[in-house]
């Protein structure tokens, strides 16, 4: 009867208004915690004493002011049952477990470095709490049917929807602490139900306000954790799709979306679905391109791979030229079309997108930038007067270059596409984000001159030797010039001694 005797006792003190006795019971509540016994937190956050204990810690003698936080908690932060949950154990662990992130996040202090693992017992009964709380939604087919169907009836109000959908969120940040084993195995409980379909469908309404803010948080969080189940969704959606449905199809939905709140605040995020979801598969990842090299390199999954070639089989059939439409509009002269803002913020985000499509496919994005010569559209981009979005331009072109793709390189050195990148370092050659991606263009190509951009560097000296020598406040191009040359002398050698054996033999 410890627990109990102390909260009397907090009562007592409370109506006597003892400010001494109210902070050493403080003390005392805090230190509960810090024993780190689940047993003894699962005690405190029950709801005999919860209240109680959220008023002790209510008296931080290090506040000037204290804070009521028992009225916040009963008048503002009650749980708002949008969809009816049949067993009341998991609406009153739902509480809880609220309750007790509110305790962790707000009224315990941030502890000292000696402390720091001191309240894991309370992290782990939030976590075990959200885990029951998933495992018994997830079991219970009425629920899901109920949850789904609301959201897809199109009599559903939109303030309900939105409800709903925060409710669908909530529920997918609730599987965060889970393994990976059991969150994919929620996500594939929910994907019958019409999961994707939900999200899409609400993704792509113009007035979707909150609901669609949050599809777009759902699908960043699903993306993140499984960029695989994206894709699978998304090919099955185009095999079950008509023609007359491609603008249905969920990665044309978030492409039109991106383009169309480009000026918002969901246009980010969408970017960044679109990146991770067109990556390429860690397992599928060179040695030079994985975040810690010391691993050990895994051979990749064949059925993996196939899946992940049929989805850009799938996307630049079907979805690239969404992406595409807003870029080519922009670009179909030699002058940008317009120059705003909004069209610069649009163009950069999708700029980024075709950065990842550069480094992660292979003879897709070849084949496209050569048969619709994009990168001539992309270059138009440096003309720009939002720095920006010639960075992203540049950057471009930098990352086409770092294939070191014989046809690609082939492709630039034929259609002269260097040209508006050495108009660019001419007109800023003072020290800037500019100027030094330029400079760091041609740096890349002067460090591989002698292994695979000799056909490059070549091209580069023929045609703007004269220019590039009056740059001299780096040593990039002096060096880039120097070694061309010797690279040119060491193939006129080799071509002479070749002719030179030649002759011997024939002698001989």
């Amino acid at each position: 009867n410890y627990i109990k005797s102390l909260m009397e006792l907090f009562h007592v003190c409370e109506d006597l208004e003892n400010t001494d006795g109210l902070y050493h019971l403080y003390d005392i509540v805090k230190s509960l915690f810090l024993l780190n016994q689940a047993s003894i937190v699962q005690l405190l956050l029950g709801d005999e004493f919860l209240f109680d204990i959220v008023g002790c810690l209510e008296y931080d003698r290090r506040q000037s002011e204290r804070t009521n936080h028992r009225v916040f908690l009963t008048d503002h932060a009650e749980m708002k049952e949008v969809i009816t949950i049949p067993d009341p154990g998991i609406k009153s662990k739902i509480q809880m477990i609220y309750r007790a992130q509110y305790i962790q996040d707000i009224l315990m202090p941030m502890p000292l470095v000696f402390e720091e693992n001191m309240l894991s017992s309370l992290h782990a009964v939030i976590i075990f709490a959200k885990s029951d709380v998933i495992t018994a939604l997830q079991n219970d087919e009425a629920f899901l049917t109920e949850l789904f169907q609301s959201l897809q009836d199109e009599k559903t109000s939109m303030e309900r929807a939105a409800d709903l959908m925060l409710f669908l969120k909530e529920f997918d940040l609730f599987t965060d602490p889970m393994t990976a084993e059991d969150r994919l195995a929620v996500y594939r409980t929910l994907i019958p139900f019409g999961f994707f379909n939900v999200l899409s469908m609400y993704l792509g309404l113009d007035d979707g306000g909150e609901a669609r803010k949050a599809a777009v948080s759902i699908l960043r969080h699903v993306s993140e954790f499984s960029p695989a189940l994206v894709r699978e969704a998304c090919l099955e959606a185009a095999a079950n799709a008509n023609d007359d449905d491609e603008d249905q199809l969920l990665l044309n939905v978030i492409i039109d979306r991106m383009v169309e709140d480009c000026d918002g605040d969901l246009s980010g995020c969408l970017s960044i679905i679109l990146k991770v979801v067109l990556g390429l598969p860690p397992s599928m990842q060179n040695r030079d391109d994985q975040m810690e090299p010391s691993m050990p390199l895994k051979e990749p999954n064949p059925a993996m791979v196939a899946a992940y070639n049929e989805f850009l089989a799938v996307f630049y059939r079907q979805s690239m030229h969404h992406l595409m439409t807003p870029l080519l509009a922009s670009t179909s002269g030699k002058r940008m079309g317009r120059d705003d803002s909004r069209a610069a913020g649009l163009l950069r985000l999708i700029m980024d997108v075709l950065c990842v499509c550069v480094s992660a496919h292979t003879y897709h994005i070849r084949n496209h930038i050569i048969s619709r010569d994009l990168l001539r559209r992309v270059l138009v981009l440096t003309q720009s007067v939002h720095k920006h979005l010639a960075l992203s331009a540049i950057r471009f072109v930098r990352q086409v270059l770092g294939q070191k793709d014989d046809a690609l390189n082939n492709y630039i050195i034929r259609n002269d596409h260097l040209e508006p990148i050495v108009e660019l370092l001419e007109k800023n050659r003072s020290y800037n984000l500019v100027n030094s991606a330029c400079v760091e263009l041609f740096e890349f190509v002067c460090t591989e001159v002698m292994k695979d951009m000799k056909e490059m560097a070549l091209y580069i000296v023929e045609n703007y030797k004269s220019r590039l020598e009056q740059i001299t406040y780096v040593t990039t191009f002096q060096r880039l010039l120097l070694r061309t040359e010797q690279e040119k002398d060491r193939q006129a050698l080799m071509q002479d001694g070749s002719g030179n054996i030649t002759n011997e033999t024939s002698a001989s």
